[in-house]
């Protein structure tokens, strides 16, 4: 997303550039496509000096970069002010990429802003590829995110996601409206919170804040990218994002704390994550949990927001796009109702053991993964390298365009625009392992997610659940057709609007 100041300053500065750029043209008799066989760059548009490409980037850039690569193809590269842009539109070319190239693209690109909000490099998303992203992303899959710790909480599970019923059900009864952004996302966090930390949020929620700090993250930065204007800071950015890190900060040295007084006051070790990584500080008054690596404060507080956000924001949007898209078709809806009615019945609620039987539920899952992919985390080029015969420049981002790869004909066939989630009937595609590059929602290679397994089970029962329990109309009497599903850009894919609804309870009373 690029902030209202942000076109202003590549107006301005294309008009001086362009003139330039022309009268150089003529002197120099120099074109665009001077590079020699072999050594070459992937084809790309005609660039302007200084800015190069940046006012092709509109707000939402994944589709930018999807209507270039229909005229210059499924590999192509782009010049965003002094940063190259290598951007990636098939599975085909994805899969050959990562296949061969993964180890060199296993780094993610830091900005001014996710600087910050990493606490400089020290938690996991944007920690560069080395022995301490590994031993860190080992430890939360060990301690949070393996099979067995995760269905260790199934009971933490019932619980948050039976309050969310219970209060939407009191909704019903009152003819309330909800948002389902909020509704969703507030149980996730109190169920995440409860994971991560062992007890509720309390006062210390800390979701709201880092959202906004992901907000601007997400914001395409001028100075990123045109680093003379770095010291400016044009759009605010630098000085937002600190303003949010004092109250990010505040709160995780409240946790930490929170820990470490109950650890002395009950003389206890590794109870949850947050213990697990105490221990790892050094002149830690933890006992050693034995690993051979240490770790700051600071890690840890880096390590918290890189898990709290995408596990909350990330499943609160599949859940929001998948409910809007069964409300603007309704025949939908009822095909999955009728669904999980025949396994369910109409007097109980959804149970964790019931999931693996909701087939229906799995297509609708994958066509909105297909339609609004959620994570759009670019890679960056850790060393020069060849490939398909062009040279990828050290220190490149690269895109791989999974809204262009999810909305591709010759994939999808032509009604790829459109929601059908019957597409996938017979359909060998695999969401899970990564490995198929025509659908992959949780990112592909070393950087995808780990939180995966954590992540689609929390989808699917928040989904199976609104729709079991509760009919939805939209409020104000709107018609579900005239729904607008417009997306947002970020590091996380989210709906333009709200999702504001009137929920009508349609079991048996339970």
């Amino acid at each position: 997303m690029i902030s209202p100041g942000f076109p202003l300053i590549i107006v301005f500065l294309g008009i001086i550039i362009t003139t330039w750029s022309k009268l150089k043209k003529i002197i120099t008799k120099q074109t665009f496509s001077t590079t020699k066989p072999m050594n070459k760059l992937p084809p790309g548009p005609p660039k302007l000096p200084v800015i190069g490409h940046l006012h092709l980037v509109g707000r939402l850039p994944h589709r930018s970069f999807q209507t270039l690569a229909k005229i210059y193809g499924p590999i192509m590269h782009l010049k965003l002010g002094s940063m190259p842009v290598i951007v990636v539109s098939t599975p085909e070319m994805a899969e050959r990429l990562l296949r061969n190239h993964d180890a060199l693209c296993a780094k993610r690109p830091m900005s001014d802003v996710s600087h910050d909000l990493s606490y400089g490099s020290k938690g996991i998303i944007f920690t560069p590829y080395s022995p301490y992203w590994r031993n860190v992303r080992k430890l939360c899959v060990v301690e949070l995110l393996s099979s067995s710790k995760v269905k260790s909480f199934s009971w933490l599970r019932k619980e948050e996601i039976g309050k969310l019923v219970s209060s939407l059900k009191e909704a019903s009864t009152e003819n309330k409206t909800v948002e389902v952004g909020a509704s969703v996302g507030g149980v996730l966090e109190e169920l995440i919170y409860r994971m991560l930390y062992g007890s509720p949020k309390n006062d210390l929620a800390l979701r709201s804040v880092v959202l906004e700090a992901l907000r601007l993250s997400g914001t395409l930065n001028v100075s990123d990218y045109l680093t003379f204007l770095a010291p400016y800071d044009l759009q605010g950015l630098k000085q937002r994002i600190k303003k949010l890190m004092v109250i990010v900060d505040d709160v995780l040295e409240k946790i930490i704390s929170n820990h470490e007084d109950e650890a002395k006051r009950e003389q206890r070790t590794h109870r949850d994550l947050v213990d697990v990584m105490l221990s790892l500080v050094k002149n830690s008054d933890y006992p050693s949990s034995g690993t051979s690596y240490e770790i700051e404060r600071e890690n840890i507080k880096a390590i918290l927001i890189d898990l709290v956000v995408p596990a909350i924001d990330s499943a609160t949007n599949i859940v929001k796009w998948a409910l809007a898209s069964l409300i603007k078709h309704p025949e939908k809806m009822k095909k999955l109702q009728k669904e999980i009615e025949n396994v369910v019945g109409m007097n109980r609620i959804v149970e964790e053991n019931d999931i693996p039987k909701f087939h229906y539920l799995d297509l609708v899952i994958k066509e909105i993964f297909r339609l609004y992919p959620i994570i759009f985390a670019p890679h960056e080029a850790m060393e020069k390298f060849s490939f398909d015969g062009y040279k990828i420049p050290k220190g490149a981002q690269i895109f791989l365009n999974s809204w262009a790869i999810g909305r591709d004909p010759t994939i999808w066939s032509d009604n790829c625009e459109e929601f059908y989630p019957e597409r996938f009937i017979d359909n060998d595609i695999d969401t899970i392992s990564g490995q198929d590059f025509r659908l992959a929602p949780f990112g592909f290679g070393r950087r995808r997610c780990p939180g995966t397994q954590l992540g689609l089970l929390n989808v699917k029962l928040l989904l199976s659940q609104l729709v079991h329990c509760f009919d939805w109309k939209l409020a104000d009497g709107k018609s579900p057709e005239n729904l607008v599903m417009k997306e947002k850009f970020g590091l996380v894919m989210s709906m333009a609007n709200d999702l504001v609804v009137i929920p009508k309870f349609r079991l048996n009373n339970i």
